[in-house]
């Protein structure tokens, strides 16, 4: 980049590796495209809550443990369910309980045990003792991105708190967050739906329409704030979050602690990539001071830079 020094390029390259926990690599990127996009109401108003999580179901590879009362020869406290979603019990054999909630597997475990004339009303409980056959995957600026195993009914609320919820260095940009998924319609047919958020709405207890029950695949994504890099003769060069609103030079040199004593605001320049091609604007920050303090607009990414004045 050749309007920038060595020590500014430097400077700007330690900067966009601090902010990279929060980029999403191709295949994440894939991951959050949806072919429809939603707000929660739209989602809940077609397709209701039930394309969410309303009950657990067993799965395969979760750990199930089951107690007889009364029979601790038959008690169970660990009982792994096959990849087939099957278990096997005494005077039972395998029993197939995928998609099955853990009241229905007492059911069929009691039912059996009558039916083998082995008890005459026995008193079945079964509790998941480890998840692991569900997971949705939390990705972008949270302390804690990466894949969670889907634990009984769980929200959204719930799974962006075991992810620590959002990292404020990364400067997760709260609004635009959102949920994907794939629905089926009455046909049976799939599609993937992109269900958009406020998280300070959420968190605030005014958006809880968002806070949708999960399932199996969900991904979350809360994105990274867009950002300005303010280089050069200002205070504290860095990157600095934009925020919601637009975002004049003369505001985004401002985020910077403004100009040193040896700056020269009239040679200003803003370097910007448009379309993979990278432009160069020269902006005269004298000119926008002293007009009506508008003048250029910023736009996410863009590098400002103050050089030194000649004298």
């Amino acid at each position: 980049m050749s309007d920038l020094d060595k020590e500014q390029a430097e400077m700007l390259r330690d900067l966009q590796q601090e902010g990279g926990g929060g980029e999403l690599s191709n295949q994440e990127a894939g991951l959050v495209q949806a072919s429809t996009t939603l707000t929660p109401s739209e989602y809940i108003a077609r397709y209701g809550h039930a394309q969410g999580l309303a009950e657990y179901q067993v799965g395969g590879e979760d750990i199930l443990s089951i107690f007889v009362y009364d029979q601790p020869e038959l008690t169970r406290e660990h009982v792994p369910v096959s990849g087939d979603g099957s278990i096997a019990f005494p005077f039972v054999g395998r029993v197939h309980v995928e998609g099955m909630t853990t009241g229905d597997v007492a059911s069929v475990i009691k039912q059996r045990l009558m039916e083998g004339g082995y008890l005459v009303d026995p008193q079945v409980s079964v509790v998941v003792k480890e998840y692991k056959s569900k997971t949705v995957l939390m990705l972008g600026a949270v302390r804690m991105p990466g894949r969670y195993q889907l634990e009984a009914q769980e929200t959204l609320l719930d799974i962006l708190s075991r992810a620590e919820g959002v990292n404020l260095k990364e400067g997760g940009n709260l609004n635009r967050a959102k949920l994907v998924r794939v629905v089926e319609d009455p046909s049976g047919r799939q599609t993937k739906v992109a269900i958009d958020f406020d998280l300070r709405r959420l968190y605030s207890g005014e958006g809880q329409l968002a806070n949708l029950p999960l399932k199996d695949g969900d991904v979350i994504y809360v994105p990274m704030a867009d950002k300005v890099y303010v280089m050069g003769e200002v205070q504290n060069p860095g990157a600095f979050v934009m925020g919601d609103n637009q975002l004049n030079i003369v505001e985004a040199i401002g985020l910077a602690g403004g100009f040193t004593r040896i700056a020269a605001p009239g040679r200003t320049k803003v370097v910007r990539k448009d379309g993979g091609v990278e432009r160069t604007f020269r902006v005269d920050v004298d000119d926008i001071t002293e007009g009506d303090g508008q003048g250029f607009l910023v736009k996410p990414n863009d590098i400002i830079i103050v050089p030194e004045s000649f004298f």
